[in-house]
């Protein structure tokens, strides 16, 4: 009797402080911001991402049964959007204080190394590799469930890159990427049509033949597109697109240098192969043996 008298004691005892630490956990985050319903991730008024969780929870019944239904109609539309057009831009996604974490950060990575040779030495690959901050934040950021949403799967992590585009960086011409998965980019700096900013072919995710001659470093006027659009983006904005959407981002006409992080969501390299169609792999070998032309030329 004792022995269960203790036991039963020790259990209330746990359970106190599993209630406290929940009760704590919550507290911290409300003081930053956060707010919990049952649903989805969805971009708060603020500018900050806040996590939904089914177990934490600070609103009244009625009002957090409205907003549930509101944040999985907006995830709703997201998809459809994302479904129809190949890309979805959400807006004020991440805090200024984060985007001025990433920049920060990614500018001590990449100035460590020196500048490359080549094509595209604008973009840096691999930043997950030098600092865990951009690991932690490749797999487990406030994006990740959102893009698994859109995606319909979950994405596999491949790499964070860090861009930057300035009056003498390489302009990035209209292509599309023959793999499977998703990418996200997170505007540092403002972006529009006069520094550079990123472009979509709506929809041509579905339509992958019609576009599968193009490729990053030959040019290709798609200004005249019926179904071009010019994604202009604040700090902290977000655009989550498919490799297969034909993206491309203009030439920097301004002073100022226009800066984006981005992650790559399309699983091992070595593996996008295995999944190419005949007609794919033949196009994708074109491409490579083209640009092999141009640089020894």
């Amino acid at each position: 009797m004792a022995g269960r008298n203790t036991a039963l004691s020790v259990g209330k005892i746990i359970y106190s402080f599993l209630i406290s630490q929940k009760f704590l956990f919550r507290r911290r985050f409300k003081a930053l911001g956060f707010q919990f319903f049952p649903g989805v991730i969805i971009p708060a008024p603020s500018g900050q991402a806040r996590r939904l969780s089914a177990d934490l929870k600070i609103c009244e019944p009625a009002e957090q049964a409205e907003k549930e239904t509101m944040n999985q109609a907006e995830a709703a539309e997201h998809k459809a959007n994302f479904d129809r057009d190949g890309y979805v831009i959400i807006r004020q996604f991440v805090t200024k204080d984060q985007v001025e974490e990433i920049c920060r950060r990614a500018e001590a990575v990449t100035s460590k190394f020196p500048q490359t040779e080549g094509m595209f030495t604008n973009v840096f690959k691999g930043l997950e590799r030098s600092d865990d901050f951009f690991k932690e934040l490749l797999h487990n950021g406030a994006h990740v469930p959102i893009l698994e949403t859109l995606l319909g799967k979950k994405p596999e992590p491949t790499t964070a890159s860090f861009f930057t585009k300035s009056k003498h960086a390489e302009e990035i011409h209209p292509h599309s990427d023959a793999m499977k998965g998703g990418v996200i980019w997170i505007a540092i700096d403002e972006t529009n049509r006069e520094n550079g900013c990123l472009h979509f072919i709506k929809g041509s995710h579905l339509r992958e033949e019609e576009f599968a001659h193009l490729s990053p470093s030959e040019a290709s006027d798609l200004s005249e597109h019926p179904d071009l659009v010019e994604a202009a983006m604040k700090p902290g904005d977000i655009v989550m697109f498919r490799p297969t959407t034909v993206h491309w981002s203009g030439p920097n006409h301004e002073a100022t240098t226009r800066r984006g992080f981005n992650c790559f969501y399309v699983g091992d390299p070595s593996e996008w192969y295995k999944n190419l169609t005949p007609e794919q792999l033949a196009a994708l070998k074109k491409k490579k043996s083209e640009a092999a032309a141009k640089a020894t030329a």
